[in-house]
């Protein structure tokens, strides 16, 4: 029986290729520490450079190539601006007919596994990218929340500055009272006041005369 490499559970036949795939995987992992994949942008900018550079070739990274692919479909980007993992360039290495009718299964079977596997990794992908989008929904929320407070506050303000200004209460009438009783008394002692002074000049007249 064949040896076989396991890179991010996937198993290899060629050891270059398992070589080829664990570099990729380690690529992978130093990507997912520096992209922010809750936002399309970086992630289409990352899908359009790694499909025009062939950046990933083995299964591992076409997985991820996918995966990006239909994150980017579920976040609005059209279909048609997406281009698809182009594998055109990629060699396919003809399967070896010397084992007869048991290799054919263990291919079959390897391919069932390498499926599986596949699948398993965009389920929690998908599972990650559903985390990232509700916990950006409740940061909406809570923003909205927050700007639908401000603005019942900055009306209450306004409310309360018109309300000082035209409103009738008896807090606000005793107020204006004060103010008029005040300046009324003001101006009886100014006018007690004046005529007292006219008062002492008409003597002062007198007395010169």
């Amino acid at each position: 029986m064949a040896e076989k490499y396991v890179v991010g559970g996937i198993a290899f036949g060629d050891k270059a290729e398992a070589e080829k795939a664990e570099s990729e995987a380690r690529r992978i992992e130093a990507l997912n520490t520096r992209i922010d994949y809750s936002n399309p942008r970086a992630v289409g900018s990352l899908y359009q450079k790694a499909q025009a550079n062939r950046v990933f070739k083995t299964p591992i990274g076409v997985s991820y190539m996918l995966r990006l692919r239909e994150f980017l479909a579920e976040s609005g980007v059209p279909e048609q601006q997406i281009p698809p993992v182009d594998l055109t360039d990629i060699p396919s290495k003809p399967q070896e007919d010397t084992a007869g009718e048991g290799g054919a299964e263990a291919v079959g079977a390897d391919e069932a596994v390498d499926k599986a596997m596949l699948a398993k990794r965009e389920k929690v992908f998908e599972a990650r990218l559903r985390s990232q989008k509700s916990m950006i929904s409740r940061q909406l929320g809570v923003i909205k929340m927050q700007w639908a407070v401000m603005a019942v506050l900055g009306l209450m303000t306004i409310a309360m500055f018109i309300i000082s200004l035209t409103g009738n209460s008896p807090t606000i009438i005793n107020y204006r009272s004060k103010i008029l009783n005040q300046y009324a008394q003001w101006e009886q002692e100014l006018t007690e006041r004046e005529n007292a002074l006219s008062l002492k000049e008409q003597a002062a007249g007198a007395g010169i005369k």
